[in-house]
């Protein structure tokens, strides 16, 4: 499965990892291809400008939107600088901070995870949008990795999976 290979990819383990390759669909390889593309660039957790990446969190269940938040800021590599139940409420974060990731589940109020995603990726200083859902079918992974999300996860995750790839993201 993906999060195999995440575990794998992040453990340095690349046999396994062109191992799993023929065991995945080309939507989960063209994913793939992109972790492995901007493994190679940049730093760890910081931006240009040497502070904390941000980002934006878009999740309809309060609970985890509050553990995943607590996990992402006590790594200490990023800053939560919008975190909500609303898609409407996420993208006006996202106009408003200007963070290099959104992190998103498919189903919200008012404005749903491919929405958002597309209407975020026609800002000029458009984030990397990581999908994480439990709505999860190959049809929907295909057209999320068409308009532009960097990786689609499914619920439940692994959240070092999740935080290996927010710092893939931000390279």
């Amino acid at each position: 499965s993906m999060s195999h290979f995440v575990e794998f990819f992040v453990s340095g383990n690349l046999a396994k990892c062109v191992t799993m390759c023929y065991f995945l669909n080309s939507t989960a390889v063209y994913c793939l291809h992109n972790i492995v593309q901007r493994a190679f660039f940049g730093g760890r957790g910081t931006n240009k400008m040497g502070s904390k990446n941000q980002v934006v969190l878009a999740d309809a269940g309060a609970e985890f939107r509050l553990l995943l938040k607590q996990t992402i800021e006590e790594s200490g590599e990023f800053e939560v600088v919008g975190c909500t139940g609303s898609g409407h409420d996420a993208f006006m974060s996202i106009q408003r901070n200007k963070p290099q990731l959104l992190i998103t589940d498919l189903m919200l109020p008012e404005l749903d995870g491919l929405a958002l995603l597309r209407k975020s990726r026609r800002l000029d200083d458009a984030p990397k949008v990581i999908i994480l859902s439990a709505f999860c079918t190959n049809e929907m992974v295909h057209h999320a990795a068409q308009l532009g999300a960097y990786y689609f996860l499914t619920k439940p995750c692994q959240l070092d999976s999740l935080l290996c790839l927010m710092r893939q993201a931000c390279r």
